[in-house]
């Protein structure tokens, strides 16, 4: 019989790195038809940290999954971003670095090279201060947009030392024709510039500890704990709900008219957004309710929590 140890295969993450629960904040919306089946595709990144509640909760987004990590890590092919691995970083055409920066477009580079090559012109004093120089006064983490378009289909870097070549290069040609001053960086200076540049990278984001699901698609263990957002009215009423219900294709406006032609008393009437909102997703958590532990978050109290959280943070 196979045990919970068997699973834990993957070279990223270890049995002391798996929390007791990953989370994942979304549009109900948007996702409520997928969650009924328990199969969410495109979803790829998940935490190990309850804290992205505060980060990404509220923002476009009205609701969280908690998720038993034994089953999840059963039934889905996960890795663990190693964000203090340089090496993972760069591994599988940097992979891990367009992760960090979502850099998911056909032409990434821009991106990927755009943000590397500012924390590389931080660090650069410490080596090189002419270069460093110019990399300030030229611009050089405005990547040169032909060198992308033509380099991106064919690049392939699968550790530092392939980076550096690039990096290396890089500076040496089309940053030299730019300022019209050679320049000569070994290739053991560049390997030891960029690992320390990404391993700063990786201290920026290490606080989203994601985990990434290999074949996008979430499988979502059933039993999970689904939070919403949501805010009562000041008054709860079955007529006005029933006529909601019964209207969710109408437009604000006309829902207007379709309170007065069913004689909804007109102190409702200032509400109308809001109960189509409410009962919209009191619609979607009960188709929800038989495959997940539904918990309604009230707006206002989370956005108390939301608001202590960011305070203790910048103490």
């Amino acid at each position: 019989m196979k045990t919970f140890k068997n699973y834990i295969i993957e070279k990223s993450f270890s049995q002391s790195d798996i929390p007791e629960s990953f989370w994942v904040v979304f549009d109900l919306e948007e996702m409520v038809d997928e969650l009924k089946t328990g199969k969410v595709k495109g979803l790829k990144g998940i935490s190990s940290s309850s804290e992205i509640e505060f980060a990404f909760l509220g923002v476009a987004r009205d609701a969280m999954l908690q998720m038993d990590s034994e089953s999840l890590l059963k039934q889905n092919k996960i890795t663990r971003i190693m964000y203090d691995n340089p090496h993972y970083l760069v591994s599988n055409n940097m992979w891990g670095l367009r992760r960090l920066y979502n850099a998911r477009q056909k032409i990434w580079m821009d991106q990927v090279f755009g943000n590397l090559f500012e924390q590389i012109q931080k660090i650069m004093p410490s080596y090189n201060k002419q270069l460093a120089y110019d990399m300030s006064y030229y611009g050089f983490r405005n990547v040169d947009y032909d060198w992308s378009k033509k380099t991106n289909p064919k690049l392939k870097v699968n550790n530092i030392k392939d980076l550096a070549k690039v990096v290396k290069k890089y500076i040496e040609t089309i940053f030299s024709e730019k300022t019209g001053i050679p320049y000569d960086v070994s290739l053991n200076t560049m390997q030891g510039i960029l690992f320390k540049s990404i391993k700063v990278v990786g201290e920026t984001y290490k606080d989203e500890n994601e985990w990434v699901i290999k074949d996008d698609i979430l499988t979502v263990p059933k039993g999970s704990t689904l939070y919403v957002l949501t805010k009562e009215p000041d008054f709860v009423n079955d007529k006005v709900y029933d006529v909601v219900a019964n209207n969710m294709d109408q437009s604000s406006m006309d829902m207007f008219f379709v309170f007065k032609e069913n004689d909804i008393n007109d102190k409702y009437i200032k509400d109308i957004s809001l109960y189509q909102r409410l009962v919209k997703n009191d619609i979607m958590i009960n188709k929800l309710g038989k495959r997940f532990k539904i918990v309604k978050y009230d707006l206002d109290d989370f956005k108390q929590k939301q608001s202590e959280f960011w305070k203790k943070g910048s103490q």
